[in-house]
């Protein structure tokens, strides 16, 4: 029976309701940031999402919640007992079953963060996300050092606290999601024509997050402003909140059963002994990482991210292993946030970008993404080299290049052939 104060059956108790959370239709446009939460929430990957204000990273961010299952009797043994160290012990009274949101202030402190206090430190915000998501907004805000320590729970799932009599363990092992401008002032994405941002101080806000935290990012996206059409448009033109969902948990599914008896849940925990092993798809797969590798573009922990979000992408195809294209989205998700080390106020291309898409042009879910249009920014990474773009460095583009009415430039990377046409 019911353990007494508990309600549901064995002692196992449900937790009150919580807030309905916001709807995935909600949002306007943003093709690639709706399918970057998807990826995320099914393979329980990082996300970093940059882009000028108002542009949607904060309402995709509260969104992936949503997406996440419910949690499994462990996990919310787990998070149930975090949260009732906090102070919250009375509002326990039974299993937290939905994943928790956590979005800490960009001012706070490293104690606020992973824990800290008198006596026995209680747990901060990144334990208290633990089988869920801790949100960074403005995440180039945030003290360096207070980031840079995040490099630590994001590799061992686990917050140490060490005091002069003691030291306290908890766990730690949530979905990282940062969100950050381009810039200080927020305009220096597309043209960047509005940017009143110099040079160094571009480099000096996005660089307080550091190369090592970054590659620990498994997706990495611009979300460039809401057209008038699509505003226009109105919400609930995309695929709901609950639709989303159900691929998520049919994707977890498959994760769950390829994963049973290892101790993991989802691929965004997958090792290089996997990764390199058991779980290692055949060597023509492979071979984008491999050229990216030889280039330096592509570090030996990015590669194994890499991975993870192509065995994520086979899961929602319902492949039983990655194929080339899902390697090559992988790629593509990895190297969307264009460089902001440099502005250009030359006028835009009036061609476009097209990123190709080989076996998913078809596909039910993946069949609306790889269209964008033409601002000048694409126009700069589609020419510039792929080392390039995935190293930050700037790249130019002579303004007589884009005036020239043919096509101008194609490049083999990783979501396959991209094509710059200037009419």
């Amino acid at each position: 029976g019911a353990a007494p104060g508990l309600p549901g059956t064995d002692g196992v108790g449900t937790h009150p309701a919580p807030r309905a959370a916001p709807d995935l239709a909600d949002v306007a446009g943003q093709t690639d940031g709706r399918l970057a939460l998807e990826i995320a929430a099914a393979g329980g990957h990082h996300l970093l999402m940059v882009g000028p204000p108002g542009s949607g990273k904060t309402m995709l961010a509260e969104r992936l919640p949503g997406l996440l299952p419910d949690l499994e009797d462990d996990a919310a043994m787990e998070v149930t007992a975090v949260h009732s160290l906090n102070g919250a012990a009375g509002r326990c009274t039974a299993l937290i079953r939905r994943p928790p949101f956590e979005a800490p202030h960009h001012t706070a402190s490293a104690a606020a963060l992973f824990g800290g206090g008198s006596g026995i430190p209680r747990p901060g915000a990144a334990s208290r996300a633990h089988r869920g998501v801790l949100f960074l907004d403005e995440a180039p805000e945030f003290d360096r050092g207070v980031v840079d320590a995040l490099r630590q729970p994001l590799e061992n799932g686990r917050v140490v606290i060490d005091r002069s009599t003691a030291s306290a363990v908890y766990p730690a092992r949530f979905q990282l999601v940062l969100a950050a401008n381009p810039c200080p002032c927020g305009q220096a994405g597309g043209r960047g024509a509005d940017c009143t941002c110099t040079p160094r101080m571009r480099r000096s806000y996005f660089g307080k997050l550091s190369g090592p935290l970054l590659d620990r990012v498994d997706l990495q996206i611009a979300v460039p402003k809401v057209s008038y059409g699509e505003l226009a448009a109105g919400a609930g033109q995309g695929e709901s909140t609950a639709e989303v969902a159900v691929r998520v948990a049919r994707a977890r599914a498959a994760q769950a059963e390829r994963l049973r008896g290892l101790g993991l849940r989802t691929n965004a925990e997958l090792g290089g002994s996997l990764l390199h092993g058991a779980l290692r798809p055949p060597r023509p797969v492979t071979a984008p990482l491999e050229r990216a590798m030889d280039r330096g573009s592509l570090t030996a922990r990015g590669h194994q991210r890499v991975l993870r979000v192509a065995w994520t992408l086979a899961d929602l195809e319902g492949r039983g292993v990655p194929v080339l294209d899902d390697v090559d989205t992988a790629l593509y998700f990895r190297s969307l946030v264009p460089p902001i080390t440099t502005t250009t106020n030359s006028a835009p291309a009036p061609g476009g970008v097209n990123w190709g898409s080989r076996a998913r042009k078809n596909s039910p879910v993946f069949g609306l993404v790889r269209q964008h249009t033409s601002p000048a920014a694409n126009a700069d990474r589609a020419l510039g080299s792929e080392g390039s773009r995935r190293s930050g460095a700037a790249v130019t583009v002579d303004p007589a290049v884009r005036a020239r009415p043919t096509v101008i430039g194609t490049a083999a990377a990783g979501a396959g052939a991209w094509a710059v046409i200037a009419r």
